[in-house]
Protein backbone atom coordinates (compact mmCIF):
# COMPACT_ATOMS: atom_id res chain seq x y z
CA UNK A 1 0.00 0.00 0.00
CA UNK A 2 1.64 3.13 -1.18
CA UNK A 3 0.15 6.33 -0.02
CA UNK A 4 0.27 9.92 -1.03
CA UNK A 5 2.96 12.04 0.55
CA UNK A 6 1.44 13.81 3.62
CA UNK A 7 -1.31 12.28 3.35
CA UNK A 8 -2.53 11.53 7.30
CA UNK A 9 -3.08 8.01 8.20
CA UNK A 10 -6.65 6.39 8.65
CA UNK A 11 -7.99 5.45 12.13
CA UNK A 12 -10.72 2.59 10.46
CA UNK A 13 -8.32 1.13 7.30
CA UNK A 14 -8.14 -2.32 6.63
CA UNK A 15 -6.42 -3.84 3.92
CA UNK A 16 -8.04 -7.68 2.48
CA UNK A 17 -6.18 -9.57 0.29
CA UNK A 18 -8.39 -12.85 -1.23
CA UNK A 19 -6.31 -16.19 -1.67
CA UNK A 20 -7.16 -19.77 -1.62
CA UNK A 21 -6.58 -21.97 1.38
CA UNK A 22 -5.98 -25.64 1.18
CA UNK A 23 -8.65 -27.37 3.38
CA UNK A 24 -6.49 -30.93 3.81
CA UNK A 25 -8.85 -31.89 7.07
CA UNK A 26 -8.37 -35.76 6.95
CA UNK A 27 -5.34 -36.77 6.23
CA UNK A 28 -6.50 -40.27 5.49
CA UNK A 29 -8.26 -39.14 2.80
CA UNK A 30 -6.72 -39.74 -0.76
CA UNK A 31 -8.10 -37.00 -3.66
CA UNK A 32 -10.46 -36.22 -4.64
CA UNK A 33 -12.47 -36.24 -1.34
CA UNK A 34 -9.82 -34.39 0.15
CA UNK A 35 -8.65 -32.18 -2.98
CA UNK A 36 -10.79 -29.26 -1.55
CA UNK A 37 -9.75 -25.72 -1.67
CA UNK A 38 -11.64 -22.84 -0.06
CA UNK A 39 -11.25 -18.85 -0.80
CA UNK A 40 -10.40 -16.99 2.18
CA UNK A 41 -9.82 -13.23 3.16
CA UNK A 42 -6.83 -12.44 5.17
CA UNK A 43 -5.94 -16.52 5.27
CA UNK A 44 -9.28 -17.22 6.84
CA UNK A 45 -13.06 -18.70 5.25
CA UNK A 46 -16.24 -17.70 7.31
CA UNK A 47 -16.97 -17.90 9.66
CA UNK A 48 -13.36 -18.17 11.14
CA UNK A 49 -12.69 -14.10 9.34
CA UNK A 50 -12.27 -11.06 10.99
CA UNK A 51 -15.58 -9.48 12.43
CA UNK A 52 -15.51 -5.85 12.90
CA UNK A 53 -17.85 -3.42 15.37
CA UNK A 54 -18.20 0.09 14.00
CA UNK A 55 -20.47 2.88 15.64
CA UNK A 56 -23.15 4.90 13.75
CA UNK A 57 -21.47 6.99 11.23
CA UNK A 58 -17.71 6.23 11.31
CA UNK A 59 -15.64 6.70 8.22
CA UNK A 60 -14.40 3.68 7.02
CA UNK A 61 -12.03 2.70 4.65
CA UNK A 62 -11.38 -0.52 2.81
CA UNK A 63 -8.89 -1.64 0.85
CA UNK A 64 -8.97 -5.27 -1.34
CA UNK A 65 -6.44 -6.69 -3.17
CA UNK A 66 -7.93 -9.99 -5.37
CA UNK A 67 -4.84 -12.47 -5.42
CA UNK A 68 -6.68 -15.51 -6.31
CA UNK A 69 -7.76 -17.27 -9.84
CA UNK A 70 -11.28 -15.84 -9.57
CA UNK A 71 -13.21 -12.96 -10.12
CA UNK A 72 -15.52 -11.73 -7.58
CA UNK A 73 -18.35 -9.28 -7.03
CA UNK A 74 -17.77 -8.01 -3.53
CA UNK A 75 -21.46 -7.18 -2.19
CA UNK A 76 -21.92 -4.97 1.02
CA UNK A 77 -25.42 -5.22 2.90
CA UNK A 78 -27.28 -2.56 3.46
CA UNK A 79 -25.53 0.31 2.50
CA UNK A 80 -23.91 1.77 -0.72
CA UNK A 81 -20.22 2.67 -0.56
CA UNK A 82 -17.94 4.63 -2.91
CA UNK A 83 -15.07 3.25 -4.73
CA UNK A 84 -12.07 5.65 -4.74
CA UNK A 85 -9.42 3.84 -6.84
CA UNK A 86 -9.25 0.59 -8.78
CA UNK A 87 -6.26 -1.51 -9.93
CA UNK A 88 -5.01 -3.90 -11.73
CA UNK A 89 -2.49 -5.51 -10.33
CA UNK A 90 0.13 -3.37 -11.72
CA UNK A 91 -1.18 0.30 -11.31
CA UNK A 92 -3.44 1.86 -9.34
CA UNK A 93 -5.01 5.02 -10.01
CA UNK A 94 -7.53 7.08 -8.04
CA UNK A 95 -10.95 7.90 -9.52
CA UNK A 96 -11.60 11.75 -9.89
CA UNK A 97 -14.22 13.54 -7.85
CA UNK A 98 -16.54 14.01 -10.93
CA UNK A 99 -16.02 9.90 -11.48
CA UNK A 100 -16.48 8.28 -8.11
CA UNK A 101 -19.87 6.24 -8.18
CA UNK A 102 -22.07 4.88 -5.14
CA UNK A 103 -22.39 1.20 -5.50
CA UNK A 104 -23.28 -2.03 -3.60
CA UNK A 105 -21.45 -4.32 -5.56
CA UNK A 106 -17.78 -4.09 -6.65
CA UNK A 107 -16.65 -6.42 -9.79
CA UNK A 108 -13.36 -7.80 -8.96
CA UNK A 109 -10.92 -9.35 -12.05
CA UNK A 110 -8.09 -11.65 -10.97
CA UNK A 111 -5.04 -9.30 -9.76
CA UNK A 112 -7.04 -6.66 -9.44
CA UNK A 113 -7.71 -4.02 -6.40
CA UNK A 114 -10.36 -1.53 -5.23
CA UNK A 115 -10.41 1.45 -2.61
CA UNK A 116 -13.79 1.66 -0.79
CA UNK A 117 -14.66 4.05 1.28
CA UNK A 118 -18.63 3.79 3.43
CA UNK A 119 -20.21 5.14 6.34
CA UNK A 120 -22.83 3.22 8.42
CA UNK A 121 -25.85 5.01 8.85
CA UNK A 122 -28.13 2.02 10.69
CA UNK A 123 -27.43 -0.35 13.81
CA UNK A 124 -27.28 -4.14 13.74
CA UNK A 125 -25.36 -7.08 11.63
CA UNK A 126 -24.20 -6.75 8.49
CA UNK A 127 -22.36 -8.60 6.17
CA UNK A 128 -19.80 -7.46 2.95
CA UNK A 129 -19.58 -11.00 0.61
CA UNK A 130 -18.58 -12.36 -2.66
CA UNK A 131 -21.69 -12.45 -4.78
CA UNK A 132 -20.67 -15.87 -6.42
CA UNK A 133 -22.71 -18.78 -4.77
CA UNK A 134 -19.42 -21.20 -4.87
CA UNK A 135 -17.73 -18.71 -3.19
CA UNK A 136 -19.55 -18.23 -0.02
CA UNK A 137 -21.42 -22.07 0.59
CA UNK A 138 -19.52 -24.65 1.99
CA UNK A 139 -16.95 -26.66 0.10
CA UNK A 140 -17.75 -29.56 -0.81
CA UNK A 141 -21.87 -29.08 -0.54
CA UNK A 142 -23.24 -30.82 2.11
CA UNK A 143 -25.96 -33.40 2.22
CA UNK A 144 -29.74 -32.55 2.33
CA UNK A 145 -30.07 -33.81 5.92
CA UNK A 146 -26.93 -32.52 7.04
CA UNK A 147 -28.60 -28.71 5.85
CA UNK A 148 -31.78 -29.37 8.01
CA UNK A 149 -29.74 -28.59 11.37
CA UNK A 150 -29.37 -25.19 9.90
CA UNK A 151 -33.07 -25.07 9.50
CA UNK A 152 -34.22 -26.11 12.56
CA UNK A 153 -31.53 -23.74 14.70
CA UNK A 154 -31.66 -20.30 13.61
CA UNK A 155 -28.72 -19.30 14.94
CA UNK A 156 -26.68 -22.41 13.92
CA UNK A 157 -28.00 -21.03 9.80
CA UNK A 158 -25.37 -18.05 9.34
CA UNK A 159 -22.22 -20.15 10.90
CA UNK A 160 -23.27 -23.32 8.87
CA UNK A 161 -25.02 -22.47 5.68
CA UNK A 162 -22.04 -19.78 4.58
CA UNK A 163 -18.43 -19.99 4.31
CA UNK A 164 -15.53 -18.69 2.17
CA UNK A 165 -15.51 -15.38 1.45
CA UNK A 166 -17.71 -13.52 4.35
CA UNK A 167 -17.28 -10.57 6.51
CA UNK A 168 -19.17 -10.21 9.69
CA UNK A 169 -20.40 -6.08 10.36
CA UNK A 170 -21.74 -5.12 13.41
CA UNK A 171 -22.68 -1.18 14.06
CA UNK A 172 -23.65 0.39 17.61
CA UNK A 173 -24.95 3.52 18.65
CA UNK A 174 -25.99 5.12 21.92
CA UNK A 175 -29.28 5.70 20.91
CA UNK A 176 -32.29 2.98 20.40
CA UNK A 177 -33.50 1.96 17.38
CA UNK A 178 -36.05 3.65 15.78
CA UNK A 179 -39.89 1.78 15.41
CA UNK A 180 -40.97 1.01 12.14
CA UNK A 181 -42.93 3.59 10.80
CA UNK A 182 -46.55 3.18 9.43
CA UNK A 183 -47.15 2.13 6.24
CA UNK A 184 -48.28 3.81 3.50
CA UNK A 185 -48.92 0.48 0.77
CA UNK A 186 -48.80 -3.18 1.57
CA UNK A 187 -47.74 -6.06 -0.54
CA UNK A 188 -47.78 -10.01 0.08
CA UNK A 189 -44.85 -12.23 -1.34
CA UNK A 190 -44.79 -15.52 -1.26
CA UNK A 191 -42.72 -18.19 -1.87
CA UNK A 192 -44.31 -21.59 -3.82
CA UNK A 193 -43.10 -24.74 -5.37
CA UNK A 194 -44.22 -27.03 -7.98
CA UNK A 195 -42.60 -30.55 -9.61
CA UNK A 196 -41.53 -29.26 -13.16
CA UNK A 197 -41.55 -31.60 -16.39
CA UNK A 198 -38.25 -33.50 -15.16
CA UNK A 199 -39.54 -33.90 -11.51
CA UNK A 200 -37.33 -31.32 -10.53
CA UNK A 201 -38.63 -28.57 -8.40
CA UNK A 202 -39.51 -25.20 -9.59
CA UNK A 203 -39.98 -22.38 -6.93
CA UNK A 204 -40.80 -18.99 -7.22
CA UNK A 205 -43.04 -16.06 -5.74
CA UNK A 206 -46.66 -14.72 -6.13
CA UNK A 207 -47.47 -11.05 -5.38
CA UNK A 208 -50.46 -9.07 -4.45
CA UNK A 209 -51.31 -5.33 -3.21
CA UNK A 210 -53.03 -4.97 0.18
CA UNK A 211 -53.87 -7.91 2.93
CA UNK A 212 -55.07 -9.96 0.01
CA UNK A 213 -53.63 -13.00 0.20
CA UNK A 214 -52.30 -13.65 -3.45
CA UNK A 215 -53.97 -16.77 -6.03
CA UNK A 216 -52.44 -19.74 -6.17
CA UNK A 217 -49.55 -19.95 -8.73
CA UNK A 218 -46.57 -17.95 -8.81
CA UNK A 219 -43.81 -16.93 -11.32
CA UNK A 220 -40.09 -18.44 -11.63
CA UNK A 221 -38.43 -15.81 -10.94
CA UNK A 222 -40.46 -13.81 -9.30
CA UNK A 223 -42.68 -10.57 -10.19
CA UNK A 224 -41.29 -7.41 -10.31
CA UNK A 225 -41.38 -5.55 -6.64
CA UNK A 226 -42.69 -2.05 -7.39
CA UNK A 227 -41.54 0.68 -4.29
CA UNK A 228 -41.73 4.17 -3.84
CA UNK A 229 -38.96 6.52 -2.92
CA UNK A 230 -39.81 7.82 0.84
CA UNK A 231 -42.80 5.64 0.93
CA UNK A 232 -42.63 3.14 3.54
CA UNK A 233 -44.25 -0.66 2.63
CA UNK A 234 -44.96 -3.20 4.68
CA UNK A 235 -43.80 -6.32 2.37
CA UNK A 236 -45.16 -9.37 4.04
CA UNK A 237 -43.41 -12.55 2.84
CA UNK A 238 -45.40 -15.74 3.62
CA UNK A 239 -43.36 -19.32 2.72
CA UNK A 240 -45.65 -22.12 1.50
CA UNK A 241 -42.54 -24.67 0.59
CA UNK A 242 -41.62 -27.43 2.67
CA UNK A 243 -38.44 -26.06 3.46
CA UNK A 244 -37.55 -22.71 5.35
CA UNK A 245 -36.24 -19.54 2.84
CA UNK A 246 -35.66 -15.87 3.79
CA UNK A 247 -35.43 -12.93 1.71
CA UNK A 248 -32.36 -10.40 0.91
CA UNK A 249 -33.65 -7.04 -0.28
CA UNK A 250 -30.10 -6.32 -1.96
CA UNK A 251 -29.14 -2.96 -2.47
CA UNK A 252 -32.19 -1.81 -0.07
CA UNK A 253 -31.20 0.49 2.78
CA UNK A 254 -32.97 -0.88 5.67
CA UNK A 255 -33.21 -1.58 9.31
CA UNK A 256 -30.95 -4.86 9.69
CA UNK A 257 -33.56 -6.98 11.24
CA UNK A 258 -35.39 -6.76 8.03
CA UNK A 259 -31.99 -7.59 5.48
CA UNK A 260 -32.70 -11.04 5.20
CA UNK A 261 -30.02 -13.69 6.69
CA UNK A 262 -31.67 -15.67 8.92
CA UNK A 263 -29.90 -15.74 12.60
CA UNK A 264 -27.81 -12.94 11.87
CA UNK A 265 -29.50 -9.57 10.70
CA UNK A 266 -31.14 -7.53 13.55
CA UNK A 267 -28.75 -7.43 16.88
CA UNK A 268 -28.16 -9.88 19.53
CA UNK A 269 -31.40 -9.78 21.43
CA UNK A 270 -33.59 -9.39 18.07
CA UNK A 271 -32.75 -11.79 15.23
CA UNK A 272 -34.00 -12.35 11.43
CA UNK A 273 -35.82 -15.42 11.68
CA UNK A 274 -36.22 -18.32 9.02
CA UNK A 275 -39.70 -17.99 7.10
CA UNK A 276 -41.47 -21.17 7.50
CA UNK A 277 -45.16 -22.31 6.93
CA UNK A 278 -47.18 -20.45 8.92
CA UNK A 279 -45.08 -18.14 10.30
CA UNK A 280 -45.11 -14.82 7.97
CA UNK A 281 -42.50 -12.48 8.74
CA UNK A 282 -43.59 -8.42 7.72
CA UNK A 283 -40.93 -6.64 6.23
CA UNK A 284 -40.79 -2.31 6.39
CA UNK A 285 -38.77 -0.46 3.57
CA UNK A 286 -38.42 3.19 3.43
CA UNK A 287 -36.15 3.29 -0.37
CA UNK A 288 -34.18 6.69 0.03
CA UNK A 289 -33.55 6.63 -3.94
CA UNK A 290 -34.79 5.28 -7.34
CA UNK A 291 -33.49 2.50 -8.96
CA UNK A 292 -33.10 -0.82 -10.08
CA UNK A 293 -32.27 -3.11 -7.17
CA UNK A 294 -32.91 -7.08 -6.52
CA UNK A 295 -34.85 -9.37 -4.05
CA UNK A 296 -33.68 -13.09 -3.40
CA UNK A 297 -33.40 -15.84 -0.93
CA UNK A 298 -30.34 -16.06 1.48
CA UNK A 299 -31.12 -19.26 2.39
CA UNK A 300 -30.24 -22.50 1.05
CA UNK A 301 -28.74 -20.80 -2.05
CA UNK A 302 -27.42 -24.15 -3.69
CA UNK A 303 -31.09 -25.33 -4.42
CA UNK A 304 -33.58 -22.24 -3.84
CA UNK A 305 -31.12 -19.65 -5.71
CA UNK A 306 -31.02 -22.17 -8.58
CA UNK A 307 -34.88 -22.89 -9.11
CA UNK A 308 -36.27 -19.35 -9.01
CA UNK A 309 -36.13 -17.84 -5.57
CA UNK A 310 -35.19 -14.13 -6.75
CA UNK A 311 -36.56 -11.17 -8.78
CA UNK A 312 -36.46 -8.02 -9.46
CA UNK A 313 -36.72 -5.01 -7.28
CA UNK A 314 -37.71 -1.56 -8.75
CA UNK A 315 -38.19 1.81 -6.62
CA UNK A 316 -39.81 4.44 -8.72
CA UNK A 317 -39.99 8.33 -8.06
CA UNK A 318 -43.03 9.55 -6.48
CA UNK A 319 -45.80 10.25 -8.61
CA UNK A 320 -44.67 7.76 -11.84
CA UNK A 321 -45.73 4.42 -12.53
CA UNK A 322 -44.23 1.57 -13.98
CA UNK A 323 -44.58 1.57 -17.91
CA UNK A 324 -43.62 -1.57 -18.96
CA UNK A 325 -43.59 -0.60 -22.82
CA UNK A 326 -40.44 1.52 -22.23
CA UNK A 327 -38.93 0.09 -18.90
CA UNK A 328 -37.44 -3.40 -19.83
CA UNK A 329 -36.60 -5.48 -17.20
CA UNK A 330 -33.45 -8.22 -18.36
CA UNK A 331 -33.17 -10.30 -15.68
CA UNK A 332 -30.70 -12.78 -15.79
CA UNK A 333 -30.36 -15.83 -13.26
CA UNK A 334 -31.01 -19.57 -13.22
CA UNK A 335 -34.04 -21.39 -13.96
CA UNK A 336 -35.92 -24.02 -14.95
CA UNK A 337 -37.39 -23.53 -18.63
CA UNK A 338 -39.08 -26.84 -19.64
CA UNK A 339 -36.65 -29.39 -19.78
CA UNK A 340 -33.74 -27.04 -19.77
CA UNK A 341 -32.00 -26.02 -16.11
CA UNK A 342 -29.40 -23.10 -16.63
CA UNK A 343 -28.76 -19.93 -16.94
CA UNK A 344 -31.56 -17.70 -18.59
CA UNK A 345 -33.05 -14.03 -19.47
CA UNK A 346 -36.56 -13.67 -17.25
CA UNK A 347 -36.60 -16.90 -16.91
CA UNK A 348 -36.60 -18.15 -20.51
CA UNK A 349 -34.05 -19.76 -22.51
CA UNK A 350 -35.31 -18.39 -25.98
CA UNK A 351 -36.98 -15.13 -24.67
CA UNK A 352 -39.73 -13.26 -26.85
CA UNK A 353 -38.69 -10.50 -28.87
CA UNK A 354 -38.92 -7.28 -27.20
CA UNK A 355 -41.39 -4.58 -29.50
CA UNK A 356 -40.00 -0.74 -29.13
CA UNK A 357 -41.90 2.12 -30.17
CA UNK A 358 -39.32 4.39 -32.31
CA UNK A 359 -38.88 7.96 -30.72
CA UNK A 360 -39.29 7.54 -27.63
CA UNK A 361 -36.77 6.80 -24.40
CA UNK A 362 -36.70 2.96 -23.65
CA UNK A 363 -34.42 2.10 -20.05
CA UNK A 364 -32.75 -1.00 -19.75
CA UNK A 365 -32.59 -2.46 -16.43
CA UNK A 366 -29.79 -5.25 -16.52
CA UNK A 367 -29.72 -7.37 -13.16
CA UNK A 368 -27.58 -10.40 -12.88
CA UNK A 369 -28.82 -12.75 -10.27
CA UNK A 370 -27.13 -15.87 -11.63
CA UNK A 371 -25.36 -17.99 -9.15
CA UNK A 372 -21.99 -17.89 -10.66
CA UNK A 373 -21.77 -16.16 -14.31
CA UNK A 374 -19.78 -13.23 -14.86
CA UNK A 375 -21.90 -12.22 -18.61
CA UNK A 376 -20.42 -9.93 -21.28
CA UNK A 377 -23.33 -8.17 -23.10
CA UNK A 378 -23.70 -6.89 -26.37
CA UNK A 379 -26.18 -4.13 -28.00
CA UNK A 380 -26.16 -4.97 -31.76
CA UNK A 381 -27.60 -4.51 -35.16
CA UNK A 382 -25.99 -7.15 -37.48
CA UNK A 383 -22.33 -6.81 -36.93
CA UNK A 384 -22.71 -3.36 -36.08
CA UNK A 385 -22.90 -2.59 -32.20
CA UNK A 386 -25.41 0.27 -31.36
CA UNK A 387 -24.88 2.75 -28.80
CA UNK A 388 -26.55 4.04 -25.19
CA UNK A 389 -26.34 6.00 -22.59
CA UNK A 390 -25.47 4.35 -19.14
CA UNK A 391 -27.85 5.58 -16.20
CA UNK A 392 -26.83 3.80 -12.96
CA UNK A 393 -25.12 1.43 -11.29
CA UNK A 394 -26.94 -0.69 -8.52
CA UNK A 395 -29.71 1.75 -8.19
CA UNK A 396 -27.53 4.50 -7.81
CA UNK A 397 -27.47 8.02 -10.40
CA UNK A 398 -24.31 7.92 -11.83
CA UNK A 399 -22.58 11.23 -11.87
CA UNK A 400 -22.95 13.56 -14.90
CA UNK A 401 -19.50 12.62 -16.76
CA UNK A 402 -20.64 9.08 -16.60
CA UNK A 403 -23.79 9.46 -18.11
CA UNK A 404 -22.50 10.03 -21.75
CA UNK A 405 -23.41 7.99 -24.80
CA UNK A 406 -21.02 4.73 -25.70
CA UNK A 407 -21.08 1.86 -27.61
CA UNK A 408 -23.25 -0.89 -26.28
CA UNK A 409 -20.69 -3.48 -24.32
CA UNK A 410 -21.24 -4.25 -20.67
CA UNK A 411 -19.45 -6.69 -18.49
CA UNK A 412 -21.56 -7.55 -15.50
CA UNK A 413 -21.14 -10.22 -12.20
CA UNK A 414 -23.55 -11.59 -9.84
CA UNK A 415 -25.35 -9.39 -8.12
CA UNK A 416 -24.39 -6.31 -10.14
CA UNK A 417 -27.32 -3.94 -11.57
CA UNK A 418 -27.05 -1.45 -14.41
CA UNK A 419 -29.48 0.93 -16.58
CA UNK A 420 -29.13 2.42 -19.70
CA UNK A 421 -31.70 4.83 -21.95
CA UNK A 422 -31.37 4.03 -25.78
CA UNK A 423 -33.93 6.02 -28.19
CA UNK A 424 -34.52 4.12 -31.39
CA UNK A 425 -35.10 6.39 -34.62
CA UNK A 426 -36.14 4.18 -37.28
CA UNK A 427 -37.28 0.95 -38.11
CA UNK A 428 -34.57 -2.28 -37.18
CA UNK A 429 -33.90 -5.41 -36.14
CA UNK A 430 -31.61 -5.43 -32.84
CA UNK A 431 -30.59 -8.26 -30.40
CA UNK A 432 -28.85 -8.06 -26.69
CA UNK A 433 -26.23 -10.65 -26.47
CA UNK A 434 -25.68 -12.70 -23.32
CA UNK A 435 -21.87 -14.30 -23.18
CA UNK A 436 -20.76 -15.92 -20.58
CA UNK A 437 -16.82 -15.88 -19.37
CA UNK A 438 -16.98 -18.90 -18.00
CA UNK A 439 -19.27 -21.64 -18.78
CA UNK A 440 -17.41 -24.51 -18.29
CA UNK A 441 -20.52 -26.19 -16.53
CA UNK A 442 -22.52 -26.23 -19.38
CA UNK A 443 -20.27 -26.00 -22.19
CA UNK A 444 -19.92 -22.59 -24.08
CA UNK A 445 -23.30 -20.93 -24.01
CA UNK A 446 -24.95 -17.39 -25.31
CA UNK A 447 -28.70 -16.05 -24.88
CA UNK A 448 -29.79 -13.61 -27.37
CA UNK A 449 -32.80 -11.18 -26.65
CA UNK A 450 -34.23 -10.17 -29.96
CA UNK A 451 -35.57 -6.77 -30.35
CA UNK A 452 -37.88 -5.31 -32.89
CA UNK A 453 -38.28 -1.69 -33.93
CA UNK A 454 -41.20 -1.37 -36.32
CA UNK A 455 -41.82 1.44 -38.85
CA UNK A 456 -43.48 4.69 -37.65
CA UNK A 457 -46.73 4.63 -37.82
Amino acid sequence: VVDPIGEPGHALEQTFVITMTDTFDDGSKTLPENGYFELAINGLSWPHTERFRYTVDDDVRWRWVNGSGFEHPMHLHGFHFRTRSRGDGHSSGALGSEAIQEVVTEFMEPGSTFLMDWSPTRIGNWLMHCHIRDHIVPDPPRHRKERLHDMEDVREHPLKAMAGLVLGITVTAKQKDEDSPSPQHRLQLVARERRGDTSTVIRGFSLSSGNDHPPDGFRSPGPPVLLTRGEVTKITVRNEMEEPTTVHWHGMELKSYYDGVAGWSGSRDRLAPLVTRGRPFDVFIKPPRAGTFIYHTHMDETDQLATGLYGPLIVLEPGTAFDASTDHILLIGDAIDGDYAGTTINGKRYPKAIVMEPDLDHRFRFINMSASSTVDVTFRSGDRVLTWMPLAKDGADLPATLRRERAGNLRIGSGETYDFTWRPSFALEAEIEFDWMFATERGHLVLRQPIIVPPHA
